[in-house]
């Protein structure tokens, strides 16, 4: 009687799972639908989300930051202008691409695959665009590659150093639904609306990943980006949009942004988190439009 109990059990949690799996899948389906995304995967692996349109004015890479995926870009892509061709992709160790227990992913490591992957897709004086972790990898990659990159816009990003008396950057490693919430509450001001049912399978599939995330920020911490010592030789136009409540990377970090690039390329949105262009994506997307119109890019 026992086992049969069980057995029920575990079958109530599979299917809970499994329903909760079809709704995020739906959802996500509908929020790629509204920026017309389509899911890709290349022959390393990679997935990503693509917008094609036929004669592009430009086009957009965007990369998330840790413990994120593709899928956090779609808010910010539905309102990008129509004539954009975009790509938003999953950096291996991340969302559906490759996790290899055995490589490295420090940002030197990310910025190479970013490299591999732009070349094989034949992308060309592209809009790079990151996020967090996602903004250091972004920066590097404009630091080592300014021929690829037209322009340079960066929410919240990593790699600069804080200054004294800044809180140090906190970074939460879902291991828990508790954990989650955790997350949520850090990363936004107002939180997405989430039922509890899907937030424990976000935390399970989060689980499932928190061995390999925990090694990559032990990588990324123990080879920070300093970027400040570098930030000069930044050669493409470059826009940093910062949450003024930030609580993962302190916005007091926006002021050594603000020393070495041009008046109004550093702009703090209030009453908003770690992910402006998620939390707000259509005043993100403005602040971004607006910028390139009066810098001359588009």
């Amino acid at each position: 009687m026992l086992h049969a109990r069980l057995l029920a059990l575990a079958l109530v949690v599979a299917f809970t799972s499994a329903c909760a799996g079809v709704l995020v899948e739906l959802g996500l389906g509908a929020e790629r639908g509204r920026a017309d995304l389509r899911w890709q995967r290349d022959d390393d692996g990679i997935v990503f989300l693509e917008r094609k349109v036929r004669a592009p004015k430009g086009t957009v890479l965007m990369v998330h930051g840790f413990g994120g995926s593709k899928d956090h870009w779609t808010r910010l892509a539905a309102r990008l202008p129509q004539d954009l061709y975009l790509v938003a992709l999953d950096l291996p160790g991340f969302g559906e691409s490759p996790k290899d227990p055995q490589a490295s992913y420090t940002a030197a490591a990310q910025v190479a695959r970013l490299k591999r992957f732009v070349d094989v897709h034949g992308l060309q004086r592209f809009h790079l665009m990151g996020n967090s972790m996602g903004g250091r990898i972004a920066a590097e990659y404009a630091l080592a590659y300014p021929n690829d990159v037209a322009s340079l816009v960066l929410f919240d990003p990593a790699g600069v150093t804080p200054p004294p008396g800044a809180q140090q950057n906190h970074v939460i490693v879902v291991q828990s639904a508790a954990d989650f919430d955790a997350l949520l509450a850090t990363a936004f001001v107002t939180p997405p609306a989430i039922p509890d049912a899907l937030k424990g399978y976000f935390a399970e599939r989060a689980q499932q990943n928190a061995p390999l995330e925990s090694r990559i920020l032990d990588e990324l911490n123990a080879t920070p980006g300093r970027l400040e010592e570098r930030l000069d030789a930044l050669a493409p136009p470059t826009l940093v949009v910062w949450g003024a409540e930030d609580r993962i990377i302190d916005p007091a970090v926006a002021a050594t942004w603000r020393a070495h690039l041009p008046a109004g390329d550093v702009v703090t949105m209030s009453k908003v988190g770690h992910a402006p262009m998620l939390e707000r994506p259509e005043e993100s997307a403005a602040l971004v439009a607006v910028w390139w119109r009066r810098r001359g890019i588009r």
